[in-house]
C-alpha cells in the first residue's frame, strides 16, 4: 500500500473522492485506524487526559511525545 501524500490526497479532492480523517489517541488505535484504510490520523490533544490519567495541562513537549509516539509506526495514511 503506498503512502498518502498532500499531492494524493489533492488528487483524490479534485477527483471527488471521499478522504476519511480520524483522531486516535494511542499506538493501538492508530494502528487500527491505518490498517482499516483511514487516509489521514490526528493525534487527539487530550492524550494526556485519557492514556496517561494525567489531567493537568499539556505542554507542547509533551504533546509531540505524544503525537509521535501514538503514530509512529503508520503505514499509509498522511499524519496531522
Amino acid at each position: 500500500m503506498a503512502k498518502l501524500t498532500v499531492t494524493s490526497l489533492q488528487q483524490m479532492k479534485r477527483d471527488g473522492r471521499k478522504i476519511m480523517a480520524a483522531v486516535c489517541y494511542d499506538y493501538q488505535l492508530s494502528s487500527i485506524l491505518d490498517r482499516a484504510g483511514v487516509d489521514l490520523i490526528s493525534a487527539g490533544d487530550s492524550v494526556g487526559a485519557g492514556i496517561d490519567r494525567d489531567p493537568g495541562p499539556m505542554n507542547i513537549g509533551r504533546f509531540v511525545y505524544d503525537a509521535v509516539t501514538s503514530t509512529l509506526h503508520i503505514v499509509r495514511a498522511s499524519r496531522l
